[in-house]
């Protein structure tokens, strides 16, 4: 039996939201979405559905641009890869619709289950209109145009893209492969009969306007003023733009639009009537495209980043945190490894290697020599955007001089094994010290796990004294920054003072990026060492932020493994 995915793109839905996820999974198996940077209740709708266990997941995507092809191209990829044996792409106002009057889901999902997944399909694009009051949509449906849209809407099936390489068109209207010239040709698809696509593009007024202009403003971003892509909005937001309102418009030969009696069992849950402020969605993509533009103009100043990850022996982690950095995609950096002593009777665990200083001073084992080998090969294969340097010194106090010969970087990010950094931290950050000579550090917190969540309690319910007001996060020693707006300063040395009590910060060192002249000021965090002679990750956080001024971002930026070396 065929397996069916739909994927969509959305942005700001949150009075469809909850009726598309609901109406889609009566006949799809899964449910893919990407939230394009929604302010809406959105993202609470979406997670509250997945916390009920309904096949959908979820992502989010920040950027200004609508790229919506390019998402949507790498979630079908996703959905086959995952089993499906046809994606259909669609928006979050468009419902599969049985073609009868009589027509219920089932007998739709039996026409969808003898499609063959080696061809693409075309299902008929009909334009519709619901009764303007809230609750399930498609129990609203009042009427459709007689006739369908002149063009279409695409259905894909697996053995058709594995043949083809086909990909979706902006709009999800085409299927295009790439000739041997170079150019991109449509795919000439076949009708699929018995099932249409209810496109619900008017909710309300204010919903119209908010749409067209967003979306404008985001095709702009992607294509320039001077284009022919998403004509619909750029009518839209020419007449907002001399004062007028879009009007609810006219069905041709209206006709009565038949509810699935499927549909008629179904209600809201999370769905509530909100009033919609254009005026500060348009100023919100307003100011994250000045933002992108900020961080374009600072790129292109190419600003080197120096990443250093400590090495314990544990390759996995260190493979983890280096993953995190491909998908980050920063694309101006350079990698130095600096090895630690692992710790002696310290069980193995894959690739780890024990009881042996990892710089290589002294005489190895067979477990050192094996180790040093999988470093090398990992380093000598994985992808990297820069140079690669282990650092090679016998001791740590060498090795933290070699160190400080090796970083030509302004800005230095620090991952410990298993650290995850998020995607476009390190561009925001970049851009944020690079435009803000008063700031040392940037931080953020982390993003909490689950595990965090599940163990939180009253008892660490405390202020750091005088510190401003870090929170607790669920565990008594580990902290976040209340930060309530979207960028805030900081004095470094009140928090670092705060610190030595034993607490940390829920980002850790991962969560940072400092600026090189910060870690020069610090003898190249010889501070840090301990009376061991080892490398202490909490004394080489406070060394940081002592004497410093840090600007502190709303938005979690990393993910700590839990590991903390030294």
């Amino acid at each position: 039996m065929n397996q069916l995915a739909v994927i969509t793109m959305v942005r700001n839905e949150a009075d469809v939201i909850e009726s598309f996820v609901r109406h889609a999974l009566l006949t799809a198996d899964a449910v893919c979405v990407i939230d394009h940077a929604s302010t809406d209740a959105t993202g609470d709708i979406l997670q509250s559905l997945q916390d009920e266990g309904l096949s959908l997941t979820v992502c989010r995507y920040d950027g200004a641009a609508q790229v919506q092809a390019e998402l949507l191209n790498e979630l079908m990829e996703q959905a086959f890869a995952a089993g499906a044996d046809l994606v259909l792409p669609l928006d979050a106002d468009e419902f599969l619709w049985p073609g009868k009057a009589e027509g219920n889901m089932a007998g739709m999902r039996n026409i969808l289950q003898q499609l063959d997944p080696a061809r693409v399909y075309a299902m008929d694009w009909v334009t519709c209109q619901a009764q303007v009051k809230d609750g399930y949509l498609p129990q609203r449906a009042k009427w459709r145009a007689q006739q369908p849209e002149p063009i279409a809407k695409i259905l894909i099936g697996r053995a058709a893209w594995q043949a083809t390489h086909c990909r979706i068109t902006q709009g999800n209207h085409q299927a295009v492969v790439q000739g041997e010239d170079g150019m991109w040709q449509r795919i000439v698809p076949e009708r699929v009969e018995g099932v249409f696509l209810a496109h619900f593009p008017w909710r309300s007024r204010e919903q119209a306007a908010a749409k067209a202009a967003v979306g404008w403003l985001a095709n702009v971003a992607k294509y320039s003023c001077q284009t022919d892509r998403a004509n619909h909005w750029r009518a839209a937001f020419q007449a907002l733009q001399q004062g007028k309102w879009p009007e609810r418009p006219k069905l041709a030969a209206p006709q009565k639009l038949a509810v699935p009696p499927e549909d008629l069992r179904i209600g809201l849950r999370y769905t509530a009537s909100q009033p919609i402020d254009v005026l500060s969605r348009v100023l919100t993509v307003g100011e994250q495209l000045a933002e992108a533009l900020r961080e374009t103009q600072v790129l292109h100043t190419q600003p080197l980043v120096s990443i250093i990850l400590p090495y314990t022996g544990d390759l996995p982690a260190l493979q983890q945190s280096w993953d995190s950095l491909q998908r980050e995609g920063y694309p101006y950096e350079e990698y130095l490894i600096l090895p630690m002593a692992a710790a002696k009777g310290e069980p193995d665990g894959a690739g780890r290697i024990r009881g042996e200083d990892l710089s290589g001073g002294g005489v190895p084992t067979e477990d050192a020599r094996g180790g040093q080998a999988a470093l090398m090969d990992f380093l000598s294969q994985a992808p990297a955007r820069g140079p690669v340097m282990l650092l090679q010194g016998g001791t740590m106090d060498a090795r933290l001089a070699d160190l400080r010969q090796s970083i030509h970087g302004d800005y230095i990010q620090w991952l410990l094994p298993g650290d995850q950094i998020l995607p476009g931290k390190l561009t925001k950050m970049v851009t944020s010290l690079a435009s803000n000579e008063n700031i040392d550090i940037v931080l953020s917190n982390g993003v909490q796990t689950q595990e965090t969540a599940e163990t939180q309690t009253g008892g660490a319910n405390r202020q750091a004294r005088g510190c401003a007001g870090t929170r607790p996060t669920g565990r008594p020693d580990v902290l976040e920054l209340p930060v309530t707006e979207t960028f805030m300063l900081g004095d470094g040395t009140q928090l670092a003072d705060y610190l030595t009590e034993g607490h940390r910060l829920s980002g850790g060192l991962c969560a940072m990026l400092i600026r090189r002249r910060v870690m020069e000021a610090k003898d190249w965090l010889h501070a840090a060492l301990g009376s061991d002679g080892r490398l202490h990750a909490d004394a080489l956080c406070r060394a940081l932020l002592h004497g410093t001024t840090y600007g502190a971002m709303q938005q979690p930026q990393a993910q700590p493994g839990g590991q903390v070396f030294g």
